[in-house]
């Protein structure tokens, strides 16, 4: 190959890295484009090369086993289309993964320049977002919503996504070259933090909570004293916003207190519990629905239009009525009403096989990589709301996760055996 053909396709390649994490600003659309032009860039490199065949040779098992079980998905399927759709998304995002790991592997400063412009993304996403609090408008014209403690959106518009965007994107950015100085790591996430409080998103802040507790006492960029000290002020802080701004605390403290059932406030249409609450509605009808399709599930993307089925009104909570939407807000309970039991073993089989196989749980490379500990707590911890996971938005940074721990754990036992 020429030098100015190999430029420039090192060029292209790295554009495409640099636009991604801006993709997931600008909306669906742009972030498909960008995927798509990622794995056919990485079909056309490995075709003449000569090294795609030889790949996926090597998975030969794995495919095998998944496309029998999608062909039984889609067999029982509720709506054959959508769930055809579905697995079209679900594939794309298994053969992103691949893509990502051979460009993050290929270039070694691969990984560094995603990592680099993630970060330039999610600095202008804080500034965005807290000037459209200070100000009640972002920069792009997006107005605050003053409903549920005053939603912030950010530079996402009318998609109140930006505490999840924040919360997901974060971690990865860790060892960028603008945090090398500890101090300014420890803004960063501080920062990171409040935003995310201020835009009145319970889930993310809980979970970023838990992730700051976490970091404190695993990153060695923290001692103890600091810690703690940071601790302190966090809650402190915390209590002040609370104190300060009603709204908020209405939204974080007596909502959620009403939607666990511990009492009743005006909206609260007589809560005993949590499966009282919208999204425990949702998960009540994913249990149904998993026991009408244990096997092999109603069909991918399916919880949407299979949950309006009257059998399912009956479920015991006050908000059976409201069961609908376009996914059951937990990946475990989607998984397992729309894949059945089969799909949810082999969900569960590929991450332990992934663990064991790059040895990611090993003490060492954890105390070394304490992100990767704080990123599996977000993407897996089953006691949260969640979006899809055969969405392309949520569904993204499956992908991304998987194969920024596998980069990372070839580079560390690399540099260490």
């Amino acid at each position: 190959m020429k030098i100015s053909n190999l430029s420039f396709y090192l060029k292209f390649e790295n554009l495409l890295l640099i636009l991604l994490p801006f993709s997931l600003i600008l909306g669906n659309l742009i972030l498909n484009l960008n995927i798509i032009f990622i794995i056919l860039l990485f079909f056309y490199n490995n075709f003449k090369s000569f090294h795609f065949f030889r790949y996926f040779k090597q998975l030969n098992y794995f495919l095998i086993f998944l496309i029998t079980f999608l062909g039984f998905n889609a067999f029982f399927s509720e709506n054959l289309f959508i769930t055809l759709k579905g697995q079209l998304g679900l594939i794309k995002h298994l053969i992103l993964y691949s893509a990502l790991c051979y460009f993050f592997l290929k270039n070694e400063n691969s990984l560094k320049i995603f990592i680099n412009i993630l970060t330039i993304v999610i600095l202008f996403t804080l500034f965005d977002t807290f000037w459209q609090f200070v100000f009640k408008k972002d920069l792009l014209g997006n107005y605050l919503i003053e409903s549920h403690g005053n939603r912030l959106s950010g530079p996402f518009g009318d998609e109140y996504i930006v505490g999840g965007f924040i919360l997901k994107s974060i971690f990865f950015t860790s060892n960028s070259k603008f945090f090398k100085q500890k101090y300014n790591w420890i803004a960063y996430i501080i920062i990171s933090y409040i935003i995310v409080l201020l835009a009145s998103q319970r889930m993310p802040t809980v979970l970023f909570s838990f992730c700051l507790i976490f970091l404190f006492f695993l990153d060695k960029r923290f001692n103890y004293k600091l810690a703690i000290s940071l601790l302190v002020t966090i809650i402190i802080g915390v209590l002040i916003t609370f104190n300060s701004n009603p709204k908020i605390k209405k939204h974080y403290i007596d909502r959620t207190l009403e939607q666990v059932g511990i009492y009743e406030t005006d909206w609260g249409e007589g809560h005993k519990n949590f499966w009282d609450s919208q999204w425990g509605a949702h998960y009540l009808t994913s249990i149904e629905i998993y026991k009408d399709s244990k096997l092999f599930g109603s069909g991918i993307k399916t919880f949407r239009k299979v949950c309006n089925k009257d059998e399912y009104s009956s479920i015991n909570s006050v908000k059976a009525d409201s069961r609908c939407s376009s996914h059951p807000h937990n990946i475990y309970f989607e998984i397992l009403a729309e894949t059945g039991l089969i799909g949810m073993m082999f969900f569960l089989y590929l991450i332990i096989r992934f663990i064991k196989y790059n040895k990611i749980a090993k003490l060492n490379f954890i105390k070394d990589n304490p992100e990767v500990l704080v990123l599996s707590f977000i993407f897996f911890w089953p006691v949260q709301s969640t979006g899809s996971l055969f969405s392309t938005w949520n569904g993204f940074f499956y992908p991304l996760f998987f194969s920024y721990l596998y980069c990372l754990s070839k580079k560390y036992y690399y540099k260490n055996t």
